[in-house]
């Protein structure tokens, strides 16, 4: 007798299937997981830091050593009443700030066509070779001039150079305090330490150091003059840690995770404060 060919009923295929694909996005999901937490590991480092300069001439040296004898020094103190320099994230603001800029622009490719299309060419421009320099690894450092690496860079290549010589450093992330400005203006990084209970070293572009007496947030605050600048609330300020991999990923991730809450949290050197009368407010 001819036996029948055997077929599974639809709904066990249905059920093989679905647990295929569970088991599927199981694994991607634990492989993402993975990467991640690979990308987010410190260095080993191999040479341990050097032991932190103590007092501010030893600390002025060890930056002039570091980062270049033509290096610019100024000194500011503000005053901790002096104007409000608190941050939120203001999602819903920004979004319709972001809105209306998209609304503008397409209006104007009707209205002026080439030009809104010349805007758009110059603005992808930008942003390619911004994303192309972004957290430049120490190889391509050696390719790009100075002035046409990114503000991160400027900022992590300071923490590099001051980490091995056992100061505690910070990468400093600032955008404009209003909401509707962080569309219109540029953002920005800086490296940091803390010198004392009130006082910071701010650190730009490798080459201007600005002592500063007061609070951290206050400094920031005045450092576009264009607008008031402030903290990014939750990642603004990062304890800075040597990568394990020298890639951009793995940097912007080790910040986020080295994020902390405020400037009250940075490790200080615990040098003396500066004498009265060295100091002059930053015009």
């Amino acid at each position: 007798m001819e036996e029948r060919p055997h077929h599974c009923p639809r709904n066990v295929n249905r059920r093989s299937f679905m647990r295929s694909g569970l088991q599927t996005l199981t694994a991607l999901q634990s492989s993402f997981g993975i990467l991640l937490t690979e990308l987010t590991q410190p260095a080993t480092e191999c040479v341990p830091p050097s032991t932190p300069p103590r007092t501010m001439p030893e600390l002025l040296q060890t930056l002039h050593a570091s980062l270049g004898y033509d290096l610019s020094i100024r000194y500011g103190r503000a005053g901790d009443a002096d104007g409000d320099s608190t941050s939120t994230l203001a999602i819903g603001t920004m979004s319709q700030e972001a809105a209306q800029r998209l609304g503008n622009t397409l209006n104007n490719m009707t209205k002026k066509p080439t030009d809104t299309w010349n805007s758009i060419g110059r603005t992808l421009s930008v942003s390619a070779e911004y994303l192309g320099n972004y957290r430049l690894s120490k190889a391509q450092q050696t390719c790009v001039p100075d002035e046409h690496r990114d503000c991160n860079d400027h900022a992590n290549r300071a923490c590099e150079l001051l980490h091995a010589r056992g100061i505690p450093m910070y990468l400093i992330s600032i955008w404009p305090q209003q909401p509707q400005e962080r569309l219109r203006h540029p953002w920005h990084q800086l490296a940091s330490c803390r010198i004392g209970a009130q006082t910071f070293l701010l650190i730009e572009q490798c080459n201007q150091v600005t002592v500063w007496e007061g609070r951290l947030e206050r400094a920031v605050q005045l450092y576009d003059h264009t607008v008031p600048m402030s903290i990014i609330p939750g990642y603004g300020i990062s304890r800075y840690v040597p990568p394990k991999y020298d890639t951009a990923a793995s940097k912007f991730l080790l910040q986020g995770s080295y994020a902390i809450a405020s400037a009250d949290s940075m490790e200080s050197l615990d040098i003396p404060p500066l004498r009265h009368g060295r100091v002059s407010p930053v015009a």
